[in-house]
């Protein structure tokens, strides 16, 4: 079941999911308890809060809202692709075939200038890889 909790305040939050996570313990100790975040870092405090309180905080799943729905797609949708257009490592992959074939573009001059040295073309994957973080960003902050 699907419930969603909202406060503008962390430390609310952060005592309802405890009180929640004790009082709601799941049936089968191997189904994943999963809890949407809006962030990795907000994902990586809420596994130490828990661990603290709790004393160890196994077996839990913090995926992000877009994965998530994307998961429900592909579970209600099997003919769709199991990973999203739109996922980081997706674009980052399509970024770093894309971005060398604008190169020769004025507008690009810059990012020319940047990738000349790369050889082993670090520059271009840790570049296409924080372009995907923006893009990523774009689509789950709002305007």
């Amino acid at each position: 079941m699907l419930r969603v909790y909202h406060s503008n305040r962390l430390d609310v939050l952060e005592a309802l999911m405890e009180f929640i996570v004790e009082r709601d313990r799941l049936d089968d100790p191997f189904e994943p308890e999963m809890i949407l975040v809006q962030s990795t870092g907000m994902a990586q405090w809420l596994q130490m809060t828990l661990s603290q309180k709790f004393g160890i905080a196994a077996n839990i799943a913090f995926p992000l809202p877009a994965s998530f729905i994307w998961e429900m797609f592909v579970r209600v949708l099997p003919e769709i692709p199991k990973e999203s257009a739109f996922s980081k490592q997706s674009m980052s992959w399509k970024l770093m075939t894309l971005l060398p074939q604008l190169l020769d573009k004025d507008e690009f001059v810059l990012l020319r200038h940047y990738l000349t040295d790369d050889t082993d073309k670090r520059k271009l994957f840790q570049l296409s890889a924080r372009a995907a973080d923006l893009f990523d960003q774009y689509l789950v902050l709002p305007a």
